[in-house]
């Protein structure tokens, strides 16, 4: 079984889970290891199927106090959203301006309202996807690991609303979007590592509680991406369309 299929497997498993009449909203969820003896997983696999249920809203990690089920509901707008599937020439201009426009001012806040308890759940993610430089799992991982590290920079900002639209943006995301960015890394050794050094910024800026510097790093790092993937990709361009930053730009 691929490894994105394991992940999927086990978040389906703990959804399940979560959806039991002994785990209602508000209940302690099983301990880590119970969980990855009961699944027959390793605790890496465990660990990022729960980090991808925390960012999804289904459960909910409490310092000191362990994990508990946030939510046993699904939203419609979120599971369309989530089966939502484009032509890669369209679904790439769309989630790089959907992002342009709502992660960035959403990392800015995000640099206000963090707390502890996000840069601890950030921090963790950034060392699992800087564990993979130069690993052979890096160009299927990494893409899973860095969408994770976007949402959770958006969670941040603590918006009940902008968090369940931005769940379904990060699952499409992560979908559609991952064989771009092994191909990106697999072209250009210094890609992970640029990408690596930018999350490390947007992180230590919300620790500094700089807006600024969260906001121009990740506005950067969809920039780069996007034209990134225009010079690799040059089939999914569309000739004369202007992206969002573009007009912009143009009118500032």
């Amino acid at each position: 079984m691929r490894a994105d299929s394991k992940k999927e497997s086990v978040i389906d498993a703990l959804v399940k889970i979560a959806g039991e009449e002994n785990y209602k909203a508000g209940n302690r969820f099983p301990p880590e290891r119970e969980l990855a003896k009961r699944l027959g997983v390793s605790r890496n696999v465990l660990r990022e199927a729960m980090i991808s249920l925390e960012a999804m809203g289904v459960i909910e990690k409490k310092e000191r106090q362990g994990v508990f089920v946030k939510s046993q509901n699904t939203d419609k707008l979120v599971h369309n959203l989530q089966q939502m599937q484009l032509p890669p020439v369209e679904f790439m201009r769309m989630q790089m301006e959907v992002r342009m426009m709502i992660c960035v001012p959403a990392v800015e806040a995000a640099a206000i309202r963090r707390t502890k308890s996000d840069l601890e759940k950030l921090w963790n993610c950034f060392e699992e996807f800087s564990r993979l430089a130069g690993s052979e799992e890096s160009e299927e991982a990494g893409a899973k690991w860095e969408s994770l590290l976007h949402h959770l920079e958006t969670e941040a900002a603590h918006n009940a609303l902008l968090s369940r639209i931005n769940e379904s943006i990060a699952s499409m995301i992560e979908r559609n979007n991952a064989f771009v960015h092994s191909q990106l890394v697999l072209k250009d050794n210094s890609w992970f590592e640029h990408i690596r050094h930018q999350h490390e910024t947007i992180i230590r800026a919300l620790e500094s509680h700089d807006p600024c510097l969260a906001g121009r790093t990740l506005g950067e790092h969809i920039i780069e991406s996007y034209d990134a993937m225009k010079k690799n990709y040059p089939q999914y361009s569309l000739d004369g369309y202007q992206i969002y930053w573009e007009i912009i730009k143009k009118q500032s």
